[in-house]
């Protein structure tokens, strides 16, 4: 096979409450003139037990993981889009967004989950604790939003 060349434009671009509003029409942007995109979560846990295989189909992988992440809480979303240039060349544009499931309503407050385990990855991967929890863009599940 042919391997693809991908350029990054500039570094990643980290999104925080205080440039939420800021870079959104940046991402916005990017999103309607990409390719295709790649995303990917990092979680306060996930649990083991949930073995995805091979052969799974992608329902059933989706199945799995959301089964594995649902008592957790998501911590950070990167997402990464790609512009093809020319044949087999391709510009990439990655963004990371910090969240913190928080509220200013306290009926709202949230109790979530975390292992070690993956404290002890994320932290490894330079996870910023303090951004995190001081710049985290605050969001409300599903079931909140019907509350608010």
């Amino acid at each position: 096979g042919v391997a693809c060349e991908t350029t990054f434009c500039g570094g990643m671009m980290e999104v925080t409450k205080s440039n939420f509003r800021e870079v959104l029409p940046e991402v916005l942007a990017a999103v309607e003139r990409c390719s295709f995109i790649a995303f990917d979560c990092e979680f306060s846990g996930l649990l083991h037990g949930v073995r995805e295989r091979l052969m799974d189909e992608p329902q059933e992988r989706y199945h799995k993981l959301k089964q594995g992440s649902a008592d957790f809480c998501v911590v950070q979303f990167g997402l990464c889009l790609f512009t093809a240039e020319e044949a087999c060349r391709y510009s990439a544009v990655p963004f990371n967004f910090y969240l913190f499931h928080s509220t200013p309503h306290r009926k709202l407050d949230h109790t979530f989950r975390c292992l070690a385990s993956s404290l002890v990855f994320l932290s490894k991967h330079k996870m910023d604790f303090n951004k995190w929890i001081s710049e985290g863009i605050p969001y409300l599940s599903e079931e909140e939003q019907r509350w608010w």
